[in-house]
C-alpha cells in the first residue's frame, strides 16, 4: 500500500515594491546603502560649493555649516544645495540654525552621527534660550537701577513723573512681594528699601550661573 506524501506548503515571498520589481525585471542588483561619516564644509564664498558637489557625487553625506555667512551668500548656497539634492535624488534636511545635512541617494548617516547632530541642535536651542533669558535679566536690572536713581530725585514735571510711574509698573510686580517679606530697614527717621538691592544681587548671581553654563 502506497503512502501519500504530505503536500508542502507553498512558499510565500514578501511583497516587492515597484522599484524592486523593475530592478529585478531589468536584472539590476541594487547596492545596499553605505554608511559614511558626513564631511563638514564651512563655505566662506560661493566657490566652496565645489567641495560640496564633489563629496556628494562620491555618495558622501555633507554637512554645510553656513553660520556666520552673510544672508545673500547663504541664500545662494541653500539654492545650490537644494538643486544638487533634487538633481541627484538626494535629501536635504536642516540640522541646526544655518546648518544643513545633504544625504546622497544610496548613502545613510549613522545613528551616532545623527545623535551628535541632534545634541548640537539642543545645545544651540539652549544657547538661544539662555541668551534671551540673559537679555531679559539685563533689561530688568537696568529698570530697577533707573528706579533707584529716579527715586532720589524730587518731584518734577510731567515727563519725570511719567517715567517714575512707568518704572514702578515695570518693577513692582517683583519688588512688591520681596518688600513684604523683607521690610524696609529703619535708619533713624528714614527707611531704606532693601528689595531693589536684593533683586540686583539675585540678577547678578543668576546671570553668572547662566553664562557659565553656556
Amino acid at each position: 500500500m502506497l503512502r501519500e506524501e504530505p503536500e508542502e506548503a507553498p512558499l510565500v515571498l514578501p511583497p516587492e515594491d515597484a522599484e524592486a520589481r523593475e530592478a529585478r525585471r531589468r536584472g539590476v542588483v541594487r547596492p545596499l546603502p553605505t554608511t559614511n561619516k558626513p564631511e563638514v564644509v564651512s563655505p566662506s564664498r560661493f566657490d566652496d560649493v565645489q567641495a560640496v558637489a564633489d563629496a556628494f557625487k562620491k555618495v558622501q553625506p555633507v554637512i554645510i555649516n553656513m553660520q556666520g555667512v552673510e544672508r545673500e551668500l547663504s541664500r545662494r548656497l541653500i539654492d545650490f544645495a537644494s538643486g544638487l539634492c533634487y538633481g541627484l535624488e538626494g535629501e536635504m534636511e536642516r540640522a541646526a540654525d544655518q546648518v544643513f545635512l545633504l544625504t546622497p541617494r544610496g548613502a545613510e548617516v549613522s545613528e551616532a552621527d545623527r545623535r551628535r547632530l541632534a545634541e548640537g541642535r539642543l545645545r544651540e536651542n539652549g544657547r538661544l534660550m539662555a541668551g534671551l533669558l540673559l537679555l531679559a535679566l539685563n533689561v530688568l536690572f537696568f529698570l530697577i537701577l533707573a528706579q533707584i536713581i529716579i527715586s532720589w530725585l524730587p518731584p518734577g514735571g510731567e515727563f519725570l513723573e511719567s517715567t517714575r510711574g512707568f518704572l514702578r509698573v515695570g518693577t513692582e510686580w517683583l519688588l512688591g512681594p520681596i518688600r513684604r517679606v523683607v521690610p524696609p530697614l529703619r535708619l533713624g527717621g528714614a527707611a531704606l528699601d532693601l528689595s531693589p538691592l536684593i533683586v540686583l544681587i539675585g540678577i547678578q548671581i543668576i546671570s553668572g550661573v547662566i553664562a557659565s553654563a553656556v
